[in-house]
């Protein structure tokens, strides 16, 4: 054998192996996401960072997410609507007591719908909220 087919060869080796590494790792990392255990709860400190997952195509149920309230909708179609952002719209199980715009609201998302316009309806249980700066 010529040393270029030598070469050639190896070359080829190495691409092969740096193929299958590349897989393995895409195929682990999906793994990992879609099997996580029930017990560890990824948590978003923005509405901007879970959106962001959203839209990435992450699976989001059972996360927790804390936002700032921008505006609340006491009487829609599907009841209480928290708004934290354009294109989010939390929608609490039970009506809070006291909620008002400007606090921060730690929720446990129990459902997620797309919505009109990229939008997105997050059904989910308060748990936490934290009066804002008035």
């Amino acid at each position: 054998m010529k040393r270029k087919e030598i070469w050639l060869i190896l070359f080829q080796i190495l691409v092969l192996v740096i193929l299958a590494g590349a897989l393995i790792g895409i195929c682990a990392n999906s793994y990992f996401i879609t099997n996580r255990k029930e017990n560890s709860i990824m948590q978003f400190d923005s509405a901007e960072e879970f959106e962001s997952a959203l839209r990435d195509g992450y699976d989001l149920k059972n996360t927790q997410v804390t936002f700032q309230v921008e505006e609340i909708k006491s009487k829609t179609l599907l009841g209480y609507n928290v708004w934290a952002g354009e294109h989010l719209n939390f929608y609490p199980s039970e009506k809070p007591q006291e909620l008002n715009c400007g606090d921060y609201v730690t929720v446990k998302v129990k459902k997620i719908k797309n919505f009109l316009f990229g939008s997105y309806r997050v059904f989910c249980e308060i748990q936490h909220i934290e009066p804002g700066k008035e």
